[in-house]
């Protein structure tokens, strides 16, 4: 099914909005941002959606954020496929005039996977941390989320460093403009850890301790011939 609905958006035929929506359970990253009068409101990612008394529902399954849409509020919608990079997009216009994007990534590279997230520990943590920024690894870290449930969202582009403080329980990150970025990780009895991955990219995902509400993404793709991203 999933795939007769990609067709008909790679083909610029009509789908009905439920079935471009349920694309989120079947592709291994996605995520919504909500903007009014062209500021971004919220931007939250989610690999399950699912509806609940007439309305869809959005949400992540390893955390608390969610976005809850009655699909009676949408005046207009529009449906894309772009080829590079992979991934489809659906713009919403809201009676309201609230614009609501959606991206599904990675959607010809084949159906999500099972397992999904597994638990890590933190020492799994701190040796992928390790792993992944070394400077011979063929991974680079695209983006780095925060997003708090209220609507708080933090975006930081190509992760440089991170590092992970044993000692002082704080996890460093560094992008490539220099912008810094703090929070305290305990272990994993009192926060989550969760590492998705597959050969085409890896998400890393982390409550912090002290912050229920709060989550923390880590996107990395593949570099490309040696590419770093400086060089991007």
């Amino acid at each position: 099914m999933v795939y007769g609905t990609l067709g008909k958006i790679v083909k610029k035929e009509h789908v009905e909005l439920y079935d471009v929506f349920d694309m989120v359970n079947s592709f291994p990253y996605s995520f919504i941002e909500v903007r009014n009068e062209g500021l971004e409101k919220l931007k939250i990612e989610v690999n399950k959606f699912e509806t609940f008394r007439d309305m869809y529902v959005f949400s992540q399954d390893t955390g608390k954020s969610e976005y809850v849409l009655n699909p009676k509020d949408v005046s207009e919608y529009e449906t894309q496929w772009f080829k590079e990079p992979d991934f489809v997009l659906v713009s919403c216009k809201l009676k309201d005039g609230t614009g609501i994007s959606l991206y599904v990534w990675h959607v010809t590279d084949g159906i999500k996977y099972e397992a999904r997230c597994r638990d890590i520990s933190l020492y799994e943590l701190e040796d992928f941390m390790a792993e992944i920024f070394d400077e011979e690894s063929e991974w680079y870290c695209k983006e780095l989320n925060v997003n708090e449930s209220h609507g708080m969202n933090i975006k930081i582009c190509d992760v440089k460093q991170g590092l992970l403080d044993e000692e002082s329980c704080k996890l460093n990150i560094v992008s490539a403009n220099g912008t810094t970025l703090e929070l305290d990780v305990y272990d994993d009895t009192i926060n989550y850890f969760y590492l998705d991955e597959n050969d085409l990219c890896k998400y890393l995902i982390i409550t912090p301790y002290g912050q229920p509400f709060t989550m923390v993404t880590m996107m990395f793709f593949k570099k490309e011939n040696g590419q770093t991203t400086d060089e991007k």
